[in-house]
């Protein structure tokens, strides 16, 4: 027998539990005073339960095959450059288009979507080219609404309260049965409204719509629908 590993063990094993004791004991001790940790400890108080961890992968996907959920995609990738000053939304020569890339991207997706058997019902969307044309590559349809047009590019601060309001009820209504709703916008909409920045261009956010409103609960970027293609049945 190697009495020396054992050895080892016995003594490192010890020093790791207390080492874990000692610093768990310190981070309870740094948010709250000798009697909130002794009434912790004699159960006199509940400690606030950890949010659950986001959905990921395809746990997400089997989730979304089921339906009930809100599905927010940022446009997917661009050309560079910026929209013209004053943009035409009938016009996208005024407007920071698909590129190629962009163009293919969508096209990967929506072929992902459509082979995994993830249900989409209503589809909205920005009236940005940008948007529709993604839209309509992902999902086969664009249902336009000016409360999902670019944020950034609206001067009064009122009227991007009441847009971030629109996306919020939107996040936060349950889709048809067995199907999920989509908005198809900008990700300094979703900031405004949720704090929450959907980066790269071409990332899905998902979001439960709740009782209290709404609930993110994952998210899925661009690069990964390939490997969903690659092994869905």
């Amino acid at each position: 027998m190697h009495y020396t590993g054992l050895l080892s063990r016995w003594l490192i094993l010890p020093f790791f539990a207390l080492s874990f004791t000692v610093q768990a004991d310190d981070a309870i001790s740094s948010i709250m005073n000798g009697d909130e940790v002794k009434a912790v400890i004699e159960q006199k108080i509940e400690l606030p339960k950890v949010a659950s961890k986001k959905l990921k992968g395809s746990q997400l996907i089997k989730e979304l095959k089921s339906g009930g959920y809100v599905i927010f995609m940022r446009h997917a990738a661009t050309e560079e450059g910026r929209d013209e000053t004053e943009v035409d939304l009938e016009n996208c020569e005024t407007q920071r288009n698909l590129s190629e890339k962009g163009l293919k991207q969508a096209k990967t997706i929506g072929s992902a979507i459509k082979k995994l058997g993830i249900p989409v019902g209503d589809v909205h969307t920005s009236p940005y080219c940008r948007c529709v044309d993604t839209a309509s590559a992902v999902f086969g349809q664009a249902q336009t609404r000016p409360e999902l047009t670019y944020a950034a590019a609206l001067e009064s601060e009122e009227e991007r309260a009441e847009y971030s309001d629109t996306l919020l009820q939107l996040l936060s209504v349950t889709p048809e049965e067995g199907a999920n709703t989509v908005i198809v916008s900008h990700s300094v909409n979703l900031e405004e409204a949720t704090g929450i920045l959907p980066k790269p261009e071409g990332a899905i956010y998902v979001f439960k719509p709740t009782e209290e409103g709404y609930e993110h609960v994952g998210e899925i970027k661009p690069d990964f629908w390939d490997i969903f293609l690659l092994t869905a049945p």
